[in-house]
C-alpha cells in the first residue's frame, strides 16, 4: 500500500526475491506509468529492474486492494506534518480502514511508516480490530521501519538490518521470515513500540 520511495522500491526487492507482489496506489497517473514500466522517479537501479521483472516476475498494480486476495499487507503511506506541528495520519487511518474490511484470518500487516510512538497500539490496531478480528489470535501486526536513503535503496534493502517489532512473538516472528527472504540481518525488538522508536531515531540521526 502506498508505492512512492519506500513502497515501490520495498515491492521491487520482494518481487525479485519471488513473491508475487501487488502494488496498491491511490494515485492512477502513478500507476498507468508503472503499468509501462516506467519509474516514477529516480532510484538507482530502479529503471532496470522493473524491466527485469516484467519478464521474471512481474508485478501488478491496481488503485483497489479488494481486486486482490493477500495474505500479507504492507503498508508505506506517507505522514507528513500538518501545519501545527502535527503528523497528519489520514493516510494512514485510511489504508488501515481498507485493510479492515478484507484481512482474513492468519493474515501479517505490517507498516513502514513514520509515526509517533504509541500510533500502533492506539491508531492502527483499534481500526483493523472493528470487525471483531482479534490480533495476536486472528491476525498479526508488526512494525519495522523504513530505513533506506533515496538513491540507495534497492542495495540497502538487501544489506542493512531490518528492524521488527510485533504485537506480539509470532506476529515479529512472521514479519521476521518474510524480511529474511531479502536481507540476512535481521533485529527482532520486544515491542511495536520499540520500532516506532528505531525509525524516529534513526530519521533524527
Amino acid at each position: 500500500y502506498g508505492l512512492g520511495f519506500v513502497g515501490l522500491t520495498l515491492a521491487c526487492t520482494l518481487a525479485n526475491a519471488g513473491l508475487a507482489v501487488v502494488g496498491i496506489d491511490t494515485d492512477v497517473e502513478r500507476l498507468k506509468l508503472l503499468e509501462k514500466n516506467i519509474a516514477p522517479f529516480y532510484e538507482k537501479g530502479l529503471d532496470s529492474m522493473l524491466y527485469s521483472l516484467l519478464a521474471t516476475n512481474p508485478i501488478r498494480y491496481t488503485p483497489d486492494a479488494k481486486k486482490h486476495e493477500a495474505n500479507i499487507h504492507i503498508v508505506s503511506v506517507g505522514s507528513p506534518i500538518n501545519a501545527s506541528g502535527k503528523p497528519d495520519l489520514t493516510a494512514i487511518e485510511a489504508v488501515t480502514n481498507t485493510i479492515a474490511e478484507i484481512i482474513k484470518n492468519g493474515d501479517l500487516i505490517i507498516f513502514r511508516s513514520t509515526v509517533p510512538i504509541g500510533a500502533m497500539r492506539g491508531v492502527v490496531l483499534p481500526i483493523l480490530e472493528k470487525n471483531n478480528m482479534r490480533c495476536g489470535s486472528d491476525f498479526h501486526l508488526a512494525f519495522a521501519p523504513e530505513r533506506t536513503v533515496e538513491g540507495n535503496a534497492l542495495e540497502e534493502l538487501r544489506i542493512l538490518p531490518q528492524i521488527v517489532g510485533g504485537f506480539n512473538h509470532e506476529s515479529t516472528n512472521l514479519a521476521a521470515r518474510l524480511f529474511r527472504k531479502i536481507t540476512n540481518v535481521i533485529v527482532e525488538v520486544q515491542s511495536l513500540e520499540e520500532a516506532e522508536m528505531v525509525k524516529l531515531m534513526n530519521n533524527t540521526y
